[in-house]
């Protein structure tokens, strides 16, 4: 599976067990970039194009109460990546959230031309588990 390169995100959607839409993490419109690059390195990053906005690009004159708010809606992460089987392996080296360094996220992956779907069950075996799914487009290189 040939995923090496940089996708952009173009959907995400939680979905429950029968396959209904539940809701949309990231928004109707998410921004989110992915890269996958030869020597095993990856980066991620998502957002919600809707979350609030500040009046400053400063990160030291945001207040404490706006952090809380833009950090909503918002995920970050990068390591290194494996994958066999349909199954893509994110091994976490920095992370949004602290609990996933040192960690492997593991992602169902599956590859359609320029298309990537990744896709992850949140509790497993449960009846009312979920599943989470990323849609993402091959980007175009620069000329």
């Amino acid at each position: 599976m040939d995923i090496i390169g940089t996708w952009h995100l173009v959907r995400c959607v939680e979905l429950s067990a029968t396959g209904e839409v539940l809701s949309e993490p990231y928004g109707s419109s998410p921004l989110g970039q992915i890269m996958y690059n030869a020597d095993g390195g990856m980066s991620a990053v998502l957002a919600n194009s809707e979350r609030a906005s500040t009046l400053t690009s400063q990160p030291g004159e945001i207040s404490d109460e706006v952090a809380q708010v833009l950090a909503h809606g918002y995920a970050g992460y990068a390591g290194y990546w494996e994958i066999g089987d349909g199954i893509l392996n994110h091994h976490v080296r920095v992370s949004f959230l602290p609990g996933w360094v040192g960690g492997v996220q593991v992602r169902q992956a599956r590859l359609e031309g320029d298309v990537l779907t990744l896709s992850v069950v949140a509790d497993p075996g449960s009846p009312n588990s979920s599943r989470r799914e990323l849609t993402w487009h091959r980007a175009v290189p620069r000329a």
